[in-house]
């Protein structure tokens, strides 16, 4: 509150509606982006386990000597 001492009274409350206002919107959105993104990885892991095994590509011991 101390950037707002310097204000009138009325301003000071009118931040205030604001800022009340406007909190529990940026709370919902900030919660929001984290739980899409975890939906998204949960969609793209559950797709990965479904693709086939790559088949090998030779005699891996040849490569080796």
């Amino acid at each position: 509150m101390a950037p707002l001492a310097d204000e009138p009274q009325e301003i000071q409350d009118e931040i205030l509606r604001i800022n009340e206002d406007a909190r529990p919107e940026a709370l919902q959105v900030a919660l929001v982006v984290p739980l899409l993104a975890a939906g998204l990885g949960l969609i793209f892991a559950f797709q990965m386990m479904r693709l086939p095994d790559p088949a090998p590509s030779g005699d891996a011991s040849a490569h080796l000597t």
